[in-house]
């Protein structure tokens, strides 16, 4: 079976992530600090420990800098469940949502406040296993050709991005002063 999925759809996606047992995979170019804490919210504790979190996504620098990939909510969701795996894929763009081997959601939506709620979103809900199977097989295909990001990393990324942001700051700080 195949529905339509339109914007918003955070609930659809709350609703897609409750059903989650034992495998989840997402690939999305752009990830906020919102859905990933909402993410870890909507996995209750026994799950956690068993279920295995694949996340594909850009870490490209402007990327981090902008907070359109949020390296601080990758960490929490690194931290709360621990069979997680984050890699990073310069080129990637597709925004898929796998669920164990049961349902797929194929998008437009980023893992984004934006791309659940407010953008205008659209995409198909799959659970024919046979379609689902086939998006599994293709988002682990892509998820294979990315580098593998550790938490140790992602923390690097974290303070550099901090550093960088407190420096724009300052600089806009003082050519604001100057132009006074």
């Amino acid at each position: 079976m195949v529905e339509l999925i339109t914007s918003p759809w955070d609930s659809e996606f709350e609703s897609l992530m409750r059903q989650a047992e034992a495998s989840l995979i997402i690939c999305s170019p752009y990830i906020g600090d919102a859905p990933c804490l909402r993410l870890t919210t909507l996995i209750d504790v026994q799950r956690r420990q068993q279920l295995s979190l694949s996340i594909l996504t850009n870490l490209y620098r402007e990327n981090m800098l902008s907070r359109a990939t949020d390296v601080t909510g990758l960490i929490r969701l690194c931290e709360a469940l621990p069979n997680t795996e984050i890699r990073f894929l310069p080129n990637v763009h597709a925004k898929i949502y796998v669920v164990d081997q049961h349902s797929a959601v194929v998008t437009s939506a980023n893992l984004t406040q934006s791309g659940l709620r407010r953008n205008l979103e659209y995409g198909v809900r799959i659970t024919d296993r046979v379609l689902v199977q086939n998006v599994r097989k293709d988002a682990i295909s892509f998820h294979s050709m990315g580098a593998v990001v550790d938490l140790q990393q992602l923390r690097k990324f974290e303070a550099i991005v901090a550093d960088l942001s407190e420096l724009q700051k300052q600089a806009q700080k003082s050519i604001r002063s100057s132009l006074r």
